[in-house]
């Protein structure tokens, strides 16, 4: 790799991006001279990086930690900066991971083209985001102001379609993403464990030792926007900034868990299985009727067809497996329902009438979508047109990013966005049934985008949207059948 010339194509190509950001936001001239001068020297530091460790090292390295910094470190961890998104360390390795993506694009020929294999053998996943994509920025440029959409546009695709590209044509192998799987599992112990001390203590942990000028306004406004206690019991959030992020992080992951049991051994193996019991504890405690659905129904479903379904591979006895599995969920779901009833028990008011609200809100999304332009009304339009008070009464709320979806992108980004995540998920199935000896890590992660895929229409917070993003495109990476590495830059 020729790092002079490497560092000063990449130099162009990040200013002009920087240069282009700050001029639509209006920001000072001061502004333009310290990202010039901090892209010039992130540059030089890159270029070392990707020749001492390697381009797929750097890419996968960075990868994993965007995604473990954003369900270890709170969002409302991060560093204000007038005129833009707070900084907080998952945005911080995203935005090193695209420099270091372009930069790697432009001088490593041999990642390029193993990534581009990877992009055809996948095209028609990566041509519906990209699709949706050219929907959402359209809607923006297409609204009456789009500056003030632009910092949503920028976050969703930073933070959840950056991600799922990258994965998706990782140039590596399959030695990264694995490795981030595994870590995630196992990041899952201190979660859970911080969240049962929550619960015991009945006080949230991480907000009372963290200094308040790491805290933003606007963050700290958030964590006393939502309700703490459901049935008198604290709704713990351990390291999300709200119960309900933790609920959807936890019903997900818990796949991941039961994936990673299979090659764990001795210790390894007690910490997952404490995890596991772990996570339905959590779980009943963050107060999501959603999510503790998802782990009672899904987890059966996922043992039935990781363990039972292949034991009868064919015939009567087949037959007779999917009888006794169909009678086991019939009795499941009256178990579940009985369970959410008593979970709903000494609700107030606001959280009795929440499904209804979160009904009307999906109705008024679809006249919203239906009265405005074909695009839709531009990222970050939904809160303002169909929001609703949130149950302490601070700030406004939507019940559902599916919702946010229709307002923002239109039907047209609806039905792209939906059929994206819908193919994803069919996709892992089908490859399921020809993974090999990957055939466990593969259903987990299939498991774990369903479980994403259901949250997506109750909760709009994209805080775990990182690792999502990832997950998606894991399902593709780890499927590829061609494992070639590029370990080292030439």
């Amino acid at each position: 790799m020729n790092i002079k010339s490497l560092s000063i194509a990449g130099a162009f190509v990040i200013l002009a991006l920087i240069t282009g950001i700050f001029a639509a936001l209006g920001l000072a001239t001061q502004l333009l001279i310290v990202g010039f001068i901090t892209v010039l020297c992130a540059i030089g530091l890159s270029a070392i990086a990707l020749h001492r460790f390697g381009s797929a090292n750097v890419i996968g390295g960075l990868i994993l930690a965007a995604v473990l910094s954003s369900i270890l470190v709170p969002r409302y961890i991060a560093l204000p900066i007038p005129g833009l998104a707070d900084l907080t360390l998952a945005r911080l390795f995203t935005f090193v991971l695209l420099l270091m993506l372009l930069l790697v694009l432009i001088g490593d020929a041999k990642y390029r083209e193993v990534a581009l294999q990877k992009a055809r053998a996948n095209w028609y996943l990566l041509a519906l985001g990209f699709a949706y994509i050219i929907v959402a920025v359209a809607s923006v440029l297409l609204a009456a102001r789009p500056t003030q959409h632009l910092g949503a546009l920028l976050n969703e695709l930073l933070a959840f379609w950056l991600i799922f590209f990258v994965t998706a044509t990782f140039g590596g192998g399959q030695l990264w993403p694995l490795r981030t799987l595994k870590y995630i599992a196992y990041s899952m112990l201190f979660i859970v464990s911080l969240a049962c001390v929550e619960l015991l203590i009945s006080k949230y942990i991480i907000p009372t030792i963290v200094p308040r000028l790491m805290i933003s306004q606007a963050a700290a406004l958030e964590l006393a926007s939502f309700e703490k206690y459901r049935a008198g019991i604290l709704r713990v959030q351990a390291t999300s900034s709200n119960p309900l992020v933790l609920a959807e992080l936890l019903a997900a992951c818990m796949f991941l868990i039961l994936g990673a049991l299979s090659n764990a051994r001795g210790v390894a193996r007690i910490s997952l299985y404490v995890a596991v019991v772990g996570s339905f504890v959590a779980t009943y405690a963050t107060g999501s009727r959603t999510a503790f659905a998802i782990l009672l129904l899904m987890c059966p479903v996922y043992l039935a067809v990781r363990f039972v379904w292949k034991s009868f591979a064919k015939g009567a006895m087949r037959v007779f497996a999917m009888l006794v599995l169909f009678t086991v969920f019939a009795v499941l779901a009256i178990l579940v329902q009985q369970v959410l009833l008593d979970v709903a028990l000494g609700r107030s008011i606001s959280e009795a009438q929440s499904t209804s609200v979160r009904g009307e809100m999906y109705r008024g999304a679809f006249a919203v979508a239906r009265d405005a332009a074909p695009l839709g009304l531009g990222a970050g339009s939904a809160i303002q047109e169909i929001g609703v008070r949130s149950g302490s009464g601070l700030g406004l709320t939507v019940d559902g990013y599916f919702a946010n979806v229709l307002v923002d992108a239109g039907f047209g980004g609806f039905f792209l966005y939906v059929t994206f995540l819908l193919a994803i998920i069919v996709v892992g199935l089908l490859r399921f049934q020809h993974a090999g000896e990957r055939q466990v890590v593969v259903l987990g992660i299939v498991f774990s985008v369903l479980s994403f895929f259901v949250f997506r229409g109750v909760l709009s917070i994209t805080d775990n949207a990182i690792i999502f993003g990832f997950l998606c495109g894991a399902l593709l990476i780890v499927t590829y059948p061609d494992q070639e590495a590029v370990s080292r830059t030439p």
